[in-house]
């Protein structure tokens, strides 16, 4: 197997034309790659696929013996599977993104603890206000319906926002990511309505609790 561009060869015939195939691993595009019989193509080195039905490690020695069987004199380097050969393509990759994972994960755990604590800390500071609101007529779950509307208006704001800077820094992991896209749809939508629920949680947790409190007592809260 020759590239089209490494090689000037006679015309031969055509008998087949298979998918496209990475050679160089999974983060490059696959070339224009041609395949020739091995006696038209003499290389000083040979690759042999053997496809196995169960393990297999388990015919190694028997493909040895069949290759000693055609050529004594051959001799058979590196024997790995297919599994493994992907596995060490992609081991940097993976070391890459199981780092920038866990950097998610610690961003994402106090990014939400911050964004339920300043919402509920604005919540709780319209204690009073709620107090004035109940004491007028209003009824609780009106008062919570309100409290509800206004932090999800903010909380989608903030979510498309993040979405928008979200997508402008997706093509840095392009090249990171194999059969999945750096926009996939399911992954934004997870972690948007990840930060979505806890900051309708921390309107939600204070705003009842402000809404039980008696009218009296929210007017005098300070």
């Amino acid at each position: 197997m020759k590239s089209l561009a490494e090689n000037e060869i006679q015309p031969s015939e055509i008998i087949g034309v298979v998918g496209d195939v990475h050679q160089m691993g999974l983060d490059t595009a696959p070339e224009p790659t041609v395949y020739w019989p091995h006696p038209e193509l003499v290389m000083s080195g040979m690759t042999i696929l053997v496809r196995a039905s169960n393990d297999p490690l388990a015919i190694v020695s028997r493909a040895r013996n069949e290759l000693q069987h055609i050529d004594p004199e051959l001799p058979m380097a590196g024997v790995a599977t297919m599994d493994q050969l992907v596995a060490d393509s992609l081991s940097r990759s993976r070391f890459t993104m199981l780092l920038l994972g866990i950097f998610a994960v610690v961003a994402v755990v106090p990014a939400s603890v911050g964004l339920y604590g300043l919402i509920a800390y604005s919540v709780t500071q319209r204690t009073q206000e709620l107090g004035i609101r109940i004491a007028l007529g209003a009824q609780r779950r009106d008062v919570l319906r309100l409290v509800l509307g206004q932090g999800t208006r903010l909380t989608l704001l903030g979510v498309a926002v993040g979405v928008l800077a979200a997508l402008a820094f997706s093509r840095l992991l392009s090249t990171l990511l194999f059969g999945v896209s750096a926009t996939d749809p399911l992954t934004f939508a997870g972690v948007a309505a990840v930060l979505a629920l806890v900051a309708l949680m921390a309107c939600f947790i204070p705003a009842r609790r402000a809404t039980r409190v008696d009218p009296i007592v929210a007017l005098r809260y300070e």
